[in-house]
């Protein structure tokens, strides 16, 4: 369960499948999705009240959402705290645990929000302590690392889902039983749904993402694609520059590579919208120097011609190339 500040929340709802709700993501009245500017989520967790192994639980719910390839987000546990304020507006992203007699929920996601722009400030969880939890399947209880990676699912900013015959065994599905623990996997809709807000920039050499090894005389290929997903239309500063052997270059859209003077001393490639970048060649080469090539793409979402590290969403690939 979600509980929302500041604005009455709409929904949007994106058909990722044939005829099923594979995911739902909130939205500002206004009609601004509600996301976290930057691609990652800094969370302090007060353990008291909360069963023996609490912190481990949390933390494997975090790491799930983490596992997560596709996509640019990620989870980073900043320590315990003392604070049981979860749900006030102070900036800080706090996981506690609390009694709440007041509603059936079992666990509360609190989130503040920009109305017009739908960025998120803060987001806090607090577990009912209403409900016995445990982390060993105790009897009659519920296992807190199932419900804590729905609750972390809501603090990306997926709503429920309530459809028994199509959603029952996604994280994100709105209803839980005690000692169940299938919500600890993520169902490719719920993959799908911290992908599509919060997409990862793809960028290969030869057909293959991340690392690999050519020789001098064999051409590399080097193709880019991006789908933002959910927030196609956002103003955004694309990135693409390269560490070579023989100096750091910088692409510039549509077809030009430029020598830095320095190694950070670049231009954006393309300043406009997110849109759906189909895989695009930025470059057919052979012959190239041996030595490492390292070649990075991103997108940062502040459209002003200046390199955003707070908002950057990026992808590299890792070239050797060997006598």
């Amino acid at each position: 369960m979600i509980r929302l500040r500041a604005l009455f929340l709409c929904l949007c709802i994106f058909f990722w499948s044939s005829g099923a709700l594979a995911f739902v993501v909130s939205k500002t009245s206004t009609g601004a999705i509600m996301r976290h500017k930057q691609p990652s989520v800094t969370l302090y967790v007060n353990t008291t009240g909360g069963p023996t192994g609490s912190l481990e639980a949390i933390t494997a719910g975090m790491q799930t959402w983490n596992s997560v390839s596709t996509t640019s987000f990620r989870y980073v546990y900043a320590g315990t705290t003392t604070a049981t304020n979860c749900g006030d507006n102070d900036g800080v992203n706090n996981i506690c645990f609390n009694l709440d007699n007041n509603r059936g929920a079992l666990a509360v996601n609190s989130v503040w929000y920009g109305p017009l722009t739908g960025e998120i400030f803060d987001d806090d969880i607090n577990f009912n302590t209403k409900y016995l939890y445990s982390t060993d399947l105790t009897s009659s209880s519920y296992d807190l690392q199932d419900i804590a990676t729905h609750e972390l699912g809501h603090c990306l900013s997926l709503k429920d889902l309530y459809d028994p015959a199509v959603d029952s065994e996604k994280t994100m599905y709105g209803y839980a039983s005690k000692m169940e623990t299938k919500k600890r996997t993520l169902d490719q809709d719920d993959m799908d749904g911290i992908t599509s807000l919060y997409p990862l920039p793809v960028i290969t050499g030869n057909g293959t993402a991340g690392a690999i090894t050519i020789k001098s005389s064999d051409t590399l290929d080097i193709d880019v694609s991006l789908n933002p997903g959910s927030i196609e239309g956002v103003m955004a500063d694309w990135w693409i520059y390269a560490f070579t052997p023989f100096g750091t270059y910088y692409y510039v859209y549509p077809n030009q590579w430029l020598w830095a003077e320095q190694a950070f001393d670049v231009r954006s490639a393309y300043q406009g919208a997110l849109f759906n970048l189909q895989p695009t060649r930025l470059l057919s080469a052979s012959g190239l120097p041996k030595g490492y090539y390292y070649i990075y793409f991103g997108v940062d979402a502040t459209a002003r011609g200046s390199f955003d590290s707070s908002t950057l969403m990026y992808n590299t690939l890792i070239v050797y190339v060997s006598d």
